[in-house]
């Protein structure tokens, strides 16, 4: 039974969509030199022979998501000034405050869209995603940007051969 407080079924469909990923490439040889592994230990365990990570200095969360998001714009063809909110799933800011998805709002002009980061590690981006429909289809919100993005190189030990493995920078 439906609840009569709730407004009608609204839908919810992804309007365009975009990725970034850096050039530079962490492959599994490269974390040979760093750490006691190699090529054939990583692909056995993980199926991961490189990995993409921002080159230091001129990449980062931010610059990622810019990319990524941009291209999400242009793919829908919507006007980002018609954004409600921006949420971005990350666990690697480049800073506390503002926010990432703050500093998205202001660069593409999506103000007074509301915005905030979710921290949830590696589901970060699928409960961005969660939030975003429930927030439409309750009527909240009619058009929502979602970025999932992160810079793990920034945080990573690559001394740690445990993790160093798995992760790479991407949006």
């Amino acid at each position: 039974m439906k609840n009569p407080t709730l407004p009608s079924d609204r839908g919810v469909r992804i309007a365009g969509t975009g990725s970034f990923t850096p050039d530079k490439l962490l492959t599994n040889d490269d974390l040979a030199q760093m750490v006691e592994t190699s090529d054939e230990w990583i692909t056995q365990r993980t199926g991961i022979k490189q990995r993409r990570i921002c080159e230091p200095g001129t990449e980062g969360t931010f610059s990622m998501a810019r990319e990524a998001l941009g291209r999400a714009i242009d793919d829908s063809g919507i006007d980002p000034k018609t954004l409600d909110l921006v949420i971005v799933g990350t666990v690697t800011p480049d800073m506390t405050c503002p926010s990432t998805s703050a500093r998205l709002t202001a660069e593409f002009g999506a103000t007074p869209a509301a915005a905030f980061d979710l921290s949830a590690a590696c589901c970060g981006f699928l409960y961005s995603m969660n939030i975003a429909d429930s927030m439409i289809r309750l009527g909240r919100a009619d058009r929502i940007a979602v970025v999932g993005v992160d810079h793990m190189s920034s945080v990573i030990d690559y001394d740690d051969r445990s993790c160093s493995i798995l992760f790479g920078d991407a949006a």
